[in-house]
């Protein structure tokens, strides 16, 4: 699970506004099906960005089929 994060990392400091240390508050991580041989298709939604708090999705979809193999639900606190 911790290369789910690894794309995630700077959408986050985006949705803060610029780079600032960050620690992971809580995840959530959900492996539904594996990927074929095709691989898969990244996608990273900000839900929630506040002042201290960024409320993130990562979802990963196989590429032949669309459908959702994992998906990580994670908070991280600005420093």
């Amino acid at each position: 699970w911790i290369l789910l994060q690894v794309p995630c990392a700077p959408v986050y400091c985006a949705a803060i506004g610029s780079y600032a240390p960050i620690t992971t508050v809580d995840i959530a991580s959900r492996f539904l099906r594996p990927l074929g041989a095709e691989g898969g298709d990244i996608t990273v939604d900000i839900l929630k960005a506040g002042r201290r708090l960024v409320v993130g999705r990562i979802s990963i979809a196989d590429r032949a089929s669309g459908k959702l193999a994992a998906e990580l639900n994670s908070t991280y606190a600005r420093l």
